[in-house]
């Protein structure tokens, strides 16, 4: 967990610290960096046997989830379904493309929030020692994303320093994402947001070009 977290973060200062005019994604590269470290923590854990048939599986399923778990999210994942139909592309691009998509528009947090607030649905598709089933992992990343929604890098302060040093995850970390009063952070958090997302926005440009979001990465601990 440490290893995809520090890289999380340190992507997230590089990026704030060469903010420009243009605005968070002005910053040549930025947007791709953030989506291969966030890639790999989709990617740690996961179930194979719930992942699609391709060589180290894909979180697009999971992510389809977002249908039955918040309806109003349903135009999301059915616009790109109709992509992938277009364009024949597999679950490994369809999981990047939301992805993107997701970063760029600064919502990936609030549809992460709902599909991991569902327990059932979790576990469905990731075991226990994944980064998402880490309550405190996932509050670190959302404090990433939040810093970098808002261009503030003193956010980053907030993290717990206890998460920020290598090899002192204990078992505590694993046993607190049960616990009731994660499970209603976590619902507090969905419910807040959710409003927020902008159900029409089209695709970025680019977006088809799963190339460039780089290889998959391993499972890590």
């Amino acid at each position: 967990y440490y290893e995809l977290l520090i890289k999380l973060k340190r992507t997230t200062e590089g990026l704030l610290a060469s903010h420009t005019a243009q605005g968070v994604w002005g910053t040549y590269g930025g947007l791709r960096r953030v989506c291969l470290d966030t890639e790999a923590i989709l990617y740690h854990g996961i179930k194979k046997s719930q992942s699609s048939s391709e060589s180290d599986g894909s979180f697009w399923q999971f992510v389809q989830g977002l249908k039955w778990l918040s309806p109003s999210l349903a135009p999301i994942v059915d616009k790109l379904n109709r992509l992938s139909q277009a364009r024949r592309l597999g679950d490994t691009e369809m999981g990047r493309a939301w992805l993107r998509e997701s970063v760029q528009d600064h919502t990936l947090m609030t549809q992460l929030d709902i599909l991991i607030s569902d327990e059932k649905h979790l576990h469905n598709f990731y075991h226990d020692d994944a980064f998402l089933c880490q309550t405190d992992y996932v509050m670190a990343m959302r404090i990433c994303f939040r810093a970098i929604e808002l261009g503030k890098p003193a956010l980053l302060s907030e993290i717990s320093p206890y998460l920020l040093r290598s090899g002192q995850v204990g078992a505590a970390l694993s046993r607190s994402s049960s616990l009731p009063i994660n499970r209603a952070s976590r619902l507090a958090a969905v419910v807040t947001t959710e409003g927020q997302l902008a159900l029409g926005c089209s695709l970025p440009s680019g977006i088809n070009r799963s190339s460039e979001m780089g290889n998959k990465h391993s499972h890590l601990n």
